[in-house]
């Protein structure tokens, strides 16, 4: 386990004479936080998905860039190749937040190259960062193909997530 805050809300848990229920959850938040970011996802600035970049107001697409074009469906077969990165940072989260659901949208660039440039949480009901970071990090490594034309491309892409 991790040392810090999060141990340290456990142990308050435990002191406090929490249920093992709650000492349960307890510790799979704990196990999230440790693996996605922390409890404020400030661990995601270290792994490359900078929390700067995760709300819309501080998301600014390159100006003056040439516009490149791909099929909106190519980039929807990308995406649901990775289908199960989204779905694994959710599950994983599960744990310490049963009831957790929401959408979270997620706004990016393909470079000229199909790399994933800058990228943000464009908008959540999730409002779980640990998990927002999760899906930040696992777009950032997806590859497509290089846009028609070159420049870039910029994609808006919601996830929806709930329990089956």
């Amino acid at each position: 386990m991790r040392h810090g805050k999060p141990c340290a809300l456990l142990l308050l848990c435990v002191l406090a004479g929490c249920s093992a229920g709650e000492q349960q959850l307890q510790a799979a938040r704990e196990q999230v936080w440790a693996t996605y970011g922390g409890k404020d996802g400030a661990a995601c600035m270290e792994r490359g998905a900078p929390m700067a970049q995760t709300y819309p107001s501080q998301f600014r697409p390159p100006i003056g860039g040439s516009r490149g074009s791909l099929k909106k469906r190519v980039i929807r077969k990308v995406i649901q190749h990775h289908i199960g990165e989204i779905r694994s940072c959710f599950v994983s989260s599960l744990l310490g937040w049963p009831d957790l659901a929401g959408r979270v949208a997620v706004k990016f660039i393909i470079q000229p190259d199909g790399n994933v440039g800058p990228l943000a949480v464009a908008d959540t009901t999730l409002n779980n960062r640990a998990v927002e970071c999760c899906i930040l990090a696992a777009v950032r490594s997806w590859q497509f193909p290089a846009p028609e034309g070159g420049g870039i491309i910029v994609v808006t892409y919601p996830f929806v997530l709930e329990q089956r």
